[in-house]
């Protein structure tokens, strides 16, 4: 079984095995980014959030996905399969880089592997951009997933993108400009 087909087994498996509402949290995260954010506790309650929220480094959520060091994966799999898991969006970016570049993972199979793993019950991450981005690095191979987070993030605020990057300018977009 190649690596791909085995991480995406893991990630079924792992997916089915908390009862959680991700489609409520990823709302609820929408309306406030929770890194452990001490929130007076009718705050919380007013928004819908849980108290606290672990945030994940990038090297637990590669330990997780690629089972390349047993003992740390195995400790990420306990923390990830048990607790409520914030994602930031560096650290998507970061893991995706990783992925593609060390590892050497087709974008396509880096594409399908992180939407498998945010769409675990236990993971709640930013979704007012990381959707946008990961649907544009799969369909734009000439960008990086830095370029399709900044194309995307200026396209959500309406700003006009700068940029010396002559394939940034000629695949992301029309709000993106080539500065001469």
């Amino acid at each position: 079984m190649n690596i791909i087909k085995w991480l995406l087994a893991r990630a079924q498996l792992l997916k089915t095995s908390r009862k959680l509402d991700p489609v409520f949290l990823n709302r609820s995260l929408s309306i406030k980014k929770v890194y452990k954010v001490k929130l007076c506790v009718t705050q919380r309650q007013k928004l819908g959030l849980l108290t606290t929220v672990n945030s994940l480094d990038t090297n637990i959520v590669l330990r997780f996905l690629l089972n390349d060091n047993p003992n740390q994966a195995n400790l990420a799999t306990k923390l990830i399969t048990n607790e409520i898991c914030y994602i930031t969006d560096v650290v998507l970016v970061e893991v995706t880089f990783v992925l593609e570049k060390v590892f050497e993972l087709s974008r396509a199979d880096v594409h399908e592997l992180i939407l498998s793993f945010l769409g675990f019950s236990s993971i709640v991450y930013n979704t007012l951009f990381i959707n946008q981005v990961f649907a544009l690095y799969k369909e734009q191979s000439k960008l990086s997933v830095v370029d399709c987070y900044v194309t995307c993030e200026a396209q959500s605020y309406q700003n006009e993108l700068f940029t010396f990057d002559k394939a940034l300018a000629k695949h992301g977009g029309v709000h993106i400009e080539e500065l001469q």
